[in-house]
């Protein structure tokens, strides 16, 4: 009788290691998997970092459509680029932003705010701006300055990438 109970214990236990090694398996294959985008870099985007006091150089030297970012040292910058850019640049699976070139406002810069406003239309920075460079002049069609007062938001960004033709990706966010 004990050979007899032995034989149903090893039957058992083998049964059970068969079950649970089956339910392992399948458990791994039928498992809903979810596939993460890789994280881009905001630096991915950002075409070329020039300062502004060479800005009409660069720009006689481009004949394209150009998206600028105005921007200098300060958090309202940082915040732009890592709060309301960056989200957008890894909301898509392939990149969806233009290329942007990032403008630097050094401290010491001596731009005032009449120059600021003839040359790019803009008060106040960061801002972006989509100009069309012809080589020896250039027409800005639009711009989107940050107000702190009133703050954009990534989906507002994104509205107006779109709505400039400069958003290369479906407007819907991704599922």
């Amino acid at each position: 009788m004990q050979k007899r109970l032995l034989k149903h214990i090893l039957y058992f236990s083998a049964a059970a290691v068969l079950v649970g090694f089956l339910f392992i398996v399948l458990h791994d294959k039928f498992q809903t998997k979810t596939v993460a985008l890789e994280s881009r870099n905001i630096d991915q985007v950002m075409s070329e970092q020039i300062d502004v006091d060479y800005l009409s150089d660069y720009l006689k030297d481009h004949e394209d459509d150009l998206v600028l970012l105005i921007k200098d040292d300060s958090q309202d910058s940082e915040y732009v680029i890592q709060t309301i850019l960056s989200p957008l640049a890894n909301e898509q699976e392939e990149q969806a932003l233009p290329q942007i070139v990032e403008v630097n406002v050094p401290k010491d810069s001596d731009i005032s705010v009449t120059r600021l406003k003839t040359i790019l239309e803009i008060e106040r920075y960061p801002a972006f701006v989509h100009l069309s460079s012809t080589g020896e002049s250039y027409k800005i069609i639009s711009t989107k300055v940050y107000d702190p007062q009133k703050p954009f938001t990534s989906t507002e960004l994104k509205t107006w990438f779109f709505e400039n033709n400069l958003w290369s990706g479906p407007y819907g966010v991704r599922d």
